[in-house]
């Protein structure tokens, strides 16, 4: 109770933050659950299972950055706190170039093998034609590797100590991905691309 009634300007933004950041969590959580519906009847039961099924495989990459996040965001944090801008900046710079690099090899170790793969024996479905399937994995691939490097911009914000801007930045995504999905299930038919 004292830290919300504090006039310190840091004890200020920490509970602007908290709450702010409450709020998100609640709005994100609630545009993941609509989501799920929406794209369940814009899809048929097995295409929307295949979805999943891709979707659970790459969420994987999001722990193939071997720390290189967690660790620019701690020496980030610590050199913003000193004052020390430019080795930030170079901590920020140097660490999105690793995470390129590691995509981009991600990418052609992913795709190579994948344009070889009968995707519908890997699937066990005969819903979706191989083609599609191919296509469809590597623009999911594209996007989740781009995200890859991309979501480490958050932690600036982070080692700004704005974790509310961090958390705008990710349900700003789910709520552009409800109105995208929500538009297409108005303007086309099922389709997983």
């Amino acid at each position: 109770k004292k830290l919300f009634k504090s006039n310190d300007k840091r004890n200020r933004m920490l509970c602007n933050n908290i709450i702010f950041s409450a709020v998100l969590k609640i709005i994100g959580l609630s545009c993941s659950l609509l989501i799920v519906p929406i794209t369940l009847n814009y899809l048929n039961n097995e295409v929307y299972g295949i979805w999943l099924t891709m979707s659970s495989i790459l969420y994987w990459f999001s722990f193939f950055d071997i720390g290189l996040g967690n660790g620019m965001g701690n020496y980030l944090t610590q050199a913003i706190s000193n004052g020390n801008y430019e080795l930030g900046r170079s901590y920020l710079s140097t660490t999105l170039f690793m995470l390129f690099i590691a995509a981009i090899i991600i990418a052609v170790i992913a795709i190579v093998p994948m344009s070889m793969l009968d995707l519908n024996n890997v699937f066990n479905t005969n819903a979706i034609s191989g083609n599609v399937l191919r296509n469809v994995m590597i623009v999911a691939v594209t996007f989740t590797l781009a995200l890859f490097v991309v979501k480490n911009i958050g932690f600036v914000f982070v080692a700004l100590q704005k974790y509310a801007y961090n958390d705008l930045i990710l349900v700003s995504g789910n709520i552009i991905s409800l109105f995208i999905i929500y538009i297409l299930t108005k303007t086309t038919d099922g389709n997983i691309m």
